[in-house]
This record gives C-alpha cells, sequence and structure tokens, in this order.
C-alpha cells in the first residue's frame, strides 16, 4: 500500500490523543431532570401559594383551599412541557455518533467519529456523513453540501480536493485525511458563530413576567404591611389567650390569607400553561413539534415568513420541458440528442440537473468518454471529452466562455428564465479538454429548458398565508428571473419583485427587502442579514430552513422553523419543527398559534379586573385601618363565585374557541387597558357600600353582613363583565356566558343553601340578607353594572373608529 496513505501509527494515535487532538465537541446540554423541577415547582409564585397552603393547612382552614387545584395544575404542566421538551432536544442532539472505517498502520480498523484523530485517513461511501473536514488522498465521490451552503447541486471531488464536515456522499467511494477534529470543524465553526446572535425571549413571556413581577411585590409589600399594622394595634391580643389557636386562625391567617390570595392571579397563570399546553398537543397530533410553548405567541404575530424554494415551493425535482436550437449550423436534434445520450451515460454528475436530464436523454449512445469536467457550484457548468477527440458542455449562461454569445443569446436566455424556466447552454467544440480547461473554440448550439415540480399545494399554501396577512418572501440560491416566474406560477403576492442578490453590497441589502419578495443567488450570511434588516423595519420575521446554511438566519429571526429531515442543527435551533416534513402544515400552526394568543389577550382581562378589584380594596383597607383598627374583611372563598364561575371555567371555555385573527398590538397594553376601568368601578362600587354602612351606623361592628353584600355584588357584577368580554356573542360565546352564569349562580346558591363556600353571613341556612341589606345589594350592583355597561359601549365605538382610521 502508497506510504501516503497507510494512515496514522500507533505512536501517533498516543500522541494525538495526549494533545487532544480528537474529534469531541461538547454537543448539546439540556438542564437535568432535577433543575426542570426545583424550576418549575419553587418559582416564586409558587413558593408564596404553597407556603399559604401550609399556614392553612395548619390551621384546618379548609374551605380556603380551591387555590390548591390552580397551584397542582400549573407545576404538572410545567413539568409535562419541559421535561417534553428536554427529551425532545435530546433526541434531535447535534452529536451524530456513527462508525467509520480508519487506516491505522495499514489496516483498518473501526471506530466511532467521537474517536477520530487529527490527520486520521478514514473511508467514505455512498450515504455516509463527512464526519471531519477532510482532503481526499484517493479517489473520486460526490458530495451534497446544500445543508452547509444551501446549494442543492452535488459535488463532484477527486484527490487533492476538500470536503467539508456536514456534506454527505452521494455516490462513489474515497479515502480523505482529516484536517480538522472537534471544534475546528467547519460545521461546529459555523455553529459557534450563530452564538452570536442572541434571541431575546419571546415578548409573551417577558410580559408575563415582568407582570407577575410587579403584582408578587406588590403582594409582599400588602402582606408585610398588614402583618405590621396588625401588630401594632393589637399588640396585646393574645395575652393569656385561652384559645390562641383559634385566634390566630380567625384574625390573622384567615384575613391575611384571603388578602394575598385575591390579589395573586393565579387563574390567570393556569389559564395561560393549560391554554398554551391545549395548543401544543392539538399540534403534536398533526406531527407538529413545538420545542419553545412561547414560541406559538411569535408565530401568532408573524408579518413576514421566509422560506426556500426548494421543500417548500418545489419538490426539489426538475424535469426538461423543451430543446431550443440556437446555432442553425450545428448538428440537427436527432443527432443531438444521441450525443446528449451518451453524455448522461458517461456523466459521474448526480444532482437534479443531471438526473432531470437522464430521464429526458436516456442513457446510451456509442461514443466513449476520454476527459470528463465535472460539475462544481462555482463553475456552475460540466463538460466531456469523447473518444472522438469532440467536447460537449452544459452550464448556466455567463460560466461558459462561447465565441458567439452575444445580445440575441443573452434575450433568449433571460427571456425563458422569466417564463421560469432554468436555462441551460449547451456547448460543442471539435477540440478536446486540456488540463481541466475547456477550448477555446466552443459555441453554444442549443438551449435545454428545465421545469422545477410546484407541489399541488403549494399554491393553496401560499393563498392561506396571504388571507392570514402574512407576507411571504422566497430567499434562495437559484436564479431570481426563474424564481420570479415560480413566484407567479403559486401567486406568492399581486405583485412579484426578483432581484439577484449576485454581488450586492450587504450594506445595500437594508434598502431593498421592502421593494423585493424574491432574492435570488442568496448566500447563508445575506439570508441572516434579509432577515435583520425586516425586523428593524419593524416586521415580525419567521425563517423556514432545513439546513445548517440557514441557522445564521434562525437565530437572528423571531421564531425559526424545519422539518423533521432537516440537518439535525437546524432541527436542534428551530422553535417549531414539522416532524412529516410537510410546509403546508404550517399554515395550521399559524393558525393555532393565533387562537391561542387571542383568546388569552382577551380573557386574561377577566383575571386582571379581578386583580385590579383586590389590589384598590386593599390599599382601601389598609389606609382606612389606620384610622379605626377595620381589618381586611373578605377570606378566599369570598371570590370562588367570582374566581371560578366568571372568571376560571368561562376564560379557559373561551380560549378554545377558534381565531385566526392577525395579533394587533402589545398583550399587556391591551389587556390592562379592558381589565382595569372594571376593576375601578366594581372596587368604587364596593368601597362606597362600605363608606355608607359605616357612615350610616349600620355596619355597627358587623363584618359579616358587610362582607356578604359585597361578595354579592362583586359576583353580579362579574357576570356582567363576563358578558362584555363575550359580545358580540356567537353560539359558542353564548354558550359560554350562560355556562359561566349558571356555575356562578351554583356557587351562591350553594353557599346559601348547604356548603357555606363563601362565607355567608349570617350563619346558619338559607343564608339570606334582611331587607336592608338586599336593597343595597340590589341598588349598588344595578350602578356598578350600568357603569361597565356604558364603559363598554364607549370603548367599543372609540375602539371601532380607532380601527377604521388606521
Amino acid at each position: 500500500m502508497d506510504e501516503v496513505i497507510r494512515g496514522l501509527s500507533s505512536v501517533e494515535i498516543e500522541v494525538r490523543k495526549s494533545e487532544g487532538k480528537i474529534n469531541k465537541t461538547k454537543g448539546v446540554k439540556t438542564n437535568p431532570i432535577i433543575s426542570i423541577i426545583l424550576k418549575d415547582v419553587f418559582s416564586f409564585v409558587n413558593i408564596l401559594l404553597i407556603s399559604i397552603a401550609i399556614i392553612l393547612f395548619s390551621f384546618g382552614l379548609w374551605t380556603n383551599f380551591a387555590f390548591v387545584v390552580i397551584l397542582a395544575g400549573n407545576i404538572i404542566i410545567g413539568l409535562v412541557s419541559d421535561i417534553r421538551a428536554k427529551r425532545a432536544i435530546d433526541k434531535l442532539s447535534l452529536n451524530i455518533k456513527s462508525n467509520y472505517r480508519a487506516l491505522r498502520d495499514g489496516e483498518f480498523v473501526e471506530i466511532s467519529s467521537e474517536d477520530i484523530l487529527l490527520d486520521e485517513v478514514i473511508e467514505l461511501k455512498q450515504n455516509d456523513l463527512v464526519p471531519c473536514d477532510a482532503v481526499i488522498v484517493k479517489g473520486t465521490a460526490s458530495f451534497n453540501e446544500s445543508i452547509l451552503t444551501g446549494e442543492s447541486d452535488i459535488l463532484h471531488k477527486t484527490v487533492g480536493e476538500h470536503i467539508l464536515s456536514g456534506s454527505y456522499l452521494t455516490s462513489g467511494t474515497c479515502l480523505a485525511k482529516v484536517e480538522h477534529v472537534g471544534a475546528d470543524n467547519y460545521v461546529e465553526k459555523l455553529e459557534r458563530d450563530t452564538k452570536q446572535f442572541k434571541q431575546s425571549r419571546p415578548k409573551l413571556y417577558r410580559d408575563m413576567n415582568g407582570m407577575f413581577k410587579y403584582i408578587t411585590f406588590i403582594v409582599a409589600a400588602i402582606g408585610i404591611a398588614q402583618i405590621i399594622i396588625f401588630f401594632v394595634q393589637n399588640r396585646d391580643i393574645f395575652a393569656f389567650s385561652p384559645n390562641i389557636y383559634h385566634d390566630v386562625a380567625t384574625y390573622i391567617v384567615e384575613p391575611i390569607a384571603g388578602s394575598l390570595l385575591s390579589l395573586i392571579p393565579s387563574g390567570l397563570y393556569f389559564l395561560f400553561s393549560t391554554t398554551l399546553a391545549v395548543g401544543v398537543i392539538s399540534l403534536s397530533r398533526n406531527k407538529v413539534l413545538v420545542q419553545d410553548i412561547y414560541s406559538l405567541d411569535v408565530l401568532s404575530r408573524v408579518d413576514v415568513l421566509c422560506i426556500d424554494k426548494t421543500g417548500t415551493i418545489t419538490d426539489g425535482s426538475m424535469s426538461v420541458k423543451n430543446v431550443v436550437r440556437f446555432d442553425e449550423n450545428s448538428e440537427d436534434l436527432a443527432s443531438f440528442t444521441n450525443r446528449m445520450c451518451s453524455f448522461v451515460k458517461l456523466s459521474h454528475d448526480e444532482n437534479a440537473t443531471s438526473l432531470a436530464l437522464k430521464k429526458h436523454f436516456l442513457p446510451s449512445g456509442d461514443l466513449t468518454l476520454k476527459t470528463e469536467i465535472p460539475f462544481d457550484s462555482i463553475n456552475k457548468y460540466s463538460a466531456i471529452t469523447f473518444n472522438d477527440g469532440s467536447t460537449l458542455a452544459i452550464g448556466a449562461y455567463g460560466f461558459i466562455q462561447i465565441n458567439n454569445d452575444c445580445d440575441k443569446l443573452k434575450e433568449l436566455v433571460n427571456n425563458h428564465s422569466k417564463e421560469g424556466y432554468r436555462v441551460l447552454i449547451v456547448c460543442e467544440s471539435k477540440d478536446s479538454i486540456e488540463n481541466g480547461t475547456l477550448p477555446q473554440n466552443i459555441a453554444c448550439t442549443y438551449l435545454l429548458l428545465l421545469e422545477d415540480n410546484i407541489k399541488e399545494d403549494a399554491k393553496r399554501t401560499i393563498e392561506a398565508f396571504r388571507k392570514n396577512n402574512v407576507k411571504v418572501v422566497i430567499i434562495s440560491g437559484d436564479n431570481d428571473l426563474t424564481l420570479g416566474k415560480i413566484a407567479h406560477d403559486v401567486e406568492l403576492d399581486e405583485n412579484i419583485n426578483s432581484i439577484s442578490l449576485n454581488g450586492v453590497n450587504d450594506d445595500e441589502i437594508g434598502n431593498l427587502v421592502e421593494d423585493y419578495n424574491v432574492f435570488g443567488r442568496v448566500s447563508p450570511e445575506q439570508k441572516r442579514i434579509i432577515v435583520h434588516e425586516l425586523k428593524k423595519k419593524g416586521h415580525i420575521v419567521a425563517m423556514f430552513g432545513d439546513g445548517v446554511n440557514d441557522i445564521l438566519a434562525f437565530k437572528e429571526s423571531n421564531v425559526s422553523l424545519s422539518v423533521g429531515n432537516a440537518a439535525a442543527s437546524a432541527k436542534h435551533l428551530a422553535k417549531i419543527v414539522m416532524l412529516n416534513n410537510d410546509f403546508s402544515g404550517l399554515v395550521e400552526v399559524v393558525r393555532e398559534g393565533r387562537r391561542v394568543i387571542n383568546n388569552l389577550q382577551r380573557t386574561a382581562s377577566l383575571f386582571l379586573t379581578k386583580t385590579t378589584l383586590a389590589i384598590i380594596l386593599n390599599i382601601f383597607f389598609l389606609i382606612f385601618s389606620l384610622t379605626n383598627g377595620v381589618k381586611w374583611p373578605f377570606v378566599p372563598g369570598s371570590f370562588y363565585a367570582l374566581e371560578i364561575g366568571c372568571i376560571g371555567i368561562s376564560a379557559f371555555l373561551l380560549s378554545l374557541e377558534p381565531n385566526r385573527n392577525r395579533i394587533q398590538g402589545s398583550f399587556i397594553k391591551t389587556t390592562l387597558e379592558k381589565a382595569i376601568p372594571p376593576g375601578l368601578i366594581i372596587s368604587a362600587g364596593v368601597i362606597v357600600v362600605y363608606l355608607s354602612m359605616y357612615i350610616s351606623g349600620m355596619f355597627n361592628g358587623n363584618q359579616d353582613m358587610y362582607r356578604t353584600i359585597c361578595t354579592w355584588v362583586f359576583s353580579m357584577s362579574g357576570l356582567v363583565v363576563l358578558l362584555t368580554v363575550c359580545l358580540p356573542f356567537n353560539k359558542y360565546r353564548l354558550v359560554v356566558f350562560l355556562v359561566g352564569t349558571s356555575i356562578t349562580l351554583i356557587i351562591i346558591l350553594w353557599s346559601m343553601f348547604g356548603v357555606n363556600w363563601m362565607k355567608l353571613y349570617p350563619e346558619g341556612a338559607p343564608r339570606t340578607l334582611n331587607g336592608d341589606g338586599a336593597l343595597m345589594v340590589g341598588v349598588t350592583t344595578i350602578a356598578v353594572d350600568i357603569c361597565l355597561i356604558l364603559y363598554w359601549i364607549i370603548s367599543y365605538y372609540f375602539n371601532k373608529k380607532r380601527n377604521k382610521d388606521a
């Protein structure tokens, strides 16, 4: 065996191992299960709720335990979602461990890809993934580098040529000497470069966490203030008390727990968890893996979707549609066809173009091979010299220097390209290839018109995105004129504007992204720049890709999407992966995201209305207690009808309603605009009731009566808030309103005649107010409800006018 390919010796192997020159990388690390459990169980909100639950449990206050169901639901859903995502990422690990045959001391041995050493000589055969950057030392083979470069053409390489990690062999066998290992490999560098483009947390995630931080700060401040004020004003209350356990439960634990629980929108937290989980489960049934649950929010707001042509609009295959004679002095079509049959028989190229040629020109003929120039993605042509000394070359116009180039040929090529064809020029010469160079006296004789096969559902998919107000932008390495025709065929937009970025300065791309929707001859770095510039223009951009060449754009985009047969790195970085490799399924993903977020945005106001009410009442009673010692009058059960019937169950049912409208505005701003005014109106009514009872003497220290009157007021007013959220009615929202109303009334009636969940006054059953109390409930409820309805009418017409002006 030749010395140059004997491989490493035993001594060299030990030296390289000691120097760490081995093909190991850090790989993908996901959080261990214990970290996920700690994160989901011991969040600040959960710690607060768990602490309250433990205290209530210690004092036997069982009727206040309804919130524990919500707490448990939050924890379980969080754990299931995070563990599911961890397992999915682990399965999509970047480390693809395979075995290879390596030459060591002149003999082949089988080793793992992680055990390959620098300068190792390895054998590569068809369908093998290239594990390291290397140079071919023996043999010839064809390589697909599409996941690295975005170019779909197959590259034919021989001794002395370099191959890149991440590409794979489509045909042939070769020996290759490893040039880089581990983190020095091209694919590792490309993946490492993406880390400088750090994706921010989704807006919904930031908004929700920010909102809960403010709320928990308010909860903590009010709780501490209540405890301090209570003990300052009642420092001797427990002195020599014979029933201190009962007094602590009655005068401290229950009112303070009720106060704090009224402030925490734990139901909203639960609604987010369950609604997003339902969305993820729904998509998983359609073979869609959601690796980041909050990406549904981002996707629901997307207004620009960037895609490649191959695999989305076209299926990757091609066919020859026509053969056009250019040189009238050239051989006739029959003779030309015979030479083409010999060409495709002798050619070693295995790309989509060569397969289309082989299907049209059946491999046959009596000519034999003398010399060949395999296809190269840089030269954009391939050529063969036959045994008779003549040469035939096929390639892209402008890449072969021909003698008969002229304006007529250029115009002919452009016109056919605009018709959607991939145009190849066929050039012939009576002379041979010398030293890998085409003969000088070569001329174009024929044009081959090839056409991409458009997917049957491509037009329907594009139309669905247009109806959902999502602009689709094609970014591809192919010819921009051909892309423009394909875009026209699938009705990409009313106006198709295509441009080639070949030779375009990166600084100029920002001026082009709004004016063009088809970009041809795009490099991986230019993909990233296009996405970046679209974001700078205020767009929310989704990037759909399947190769390593897409990962720079992935990290730059607002949300990244891929398919199940994509490169491992693309699947790992993608927030959403369509496991069935069906691009059309993305339409349903967008619709599901919009349903989830639109409904959350509408129903979240129900929870924050109650939180607004609780904050105002807590502040009022803190201030009022400084003058007369009156403590917080409510218990957790006081809010059961409001929380469960008017808000919790109704909000969950509303979150399941189909809603495909594009998300408008900020989630927090929109929600607070809908929540704060109703909360202010209801709290004003409750405060007026208290002050009127206090001033008139009706109070007389009877907090039980006051609590019951106010419980009736905000429970019945909550139904009006639910009504305004359900308007305008359709069949589904009408049913939800009736269900919410029924549950609210059942809870109230059960508290009156059965178990006193809501702590109504007086004790015993039925628990009914006297004439004055009932009158106050009726008058206050009617006044509050009238104000709520007037506010809804004003805001409805204001928003309608604002949307019309916009």
